[in-house]
């Protein structure tokens, strides 16, 4: 069994694609009980399929990710009292993001002034 994620863009110069397709591996191997040892990522701006072996050093930069997103989950439930989602942190890899657009880390992750006013936005 090999995962394989597809993006519509090139190949990224960050680890974000890897640690994802590592992600849905570990997945697999919970939900099967097997091991998955690579997987491909294919970029369709390129026509091309780039094999992902899912090492230790990836292994591990993937499971340290996931444990730090539990970490702030529950930093913010235990915060807030209710499941809230943290603020965005802005890094260089964040502007090759799917996503970016969306979660508008500068915005959203900045001052609080600039964060109710980006929520002000959207309120009706």
């Amino acid at each position: 069994m090999r995962p394989v994620e597809y993006k519509k863009g090139k190949r990224r110069q960050f680890e974000n694609d890897d640690a994802q397709l590592c992600a849905q591996a570990l997945c697999l191997e919970e939900m099967f009980g097997l091991t998955v040892e690579r997987g491909a990522v294919f970029h369709a701006a390129s026509k091309r399929r780039r094999e992902v072996e899912f090492n230790s050093e990836l292994r591990k930069l993937t499971e340290d990710a996931i444990h730090g997103l539990h970490a702030l989950l529950e930093q913010s439930q235990i915060a807030n009292r209710k499941s809230q989602i943290p603020k965005a942190v802005f890094k260089p890899a964040c502007e090759e993001c799917s996503l970016f657009e969306i979660c508008l880390p500068k915005i959203t992750g900045a001052s609080d002034r600039l964060a109710r006013a980006a929520k002000g936005l959207f309120s009706v």
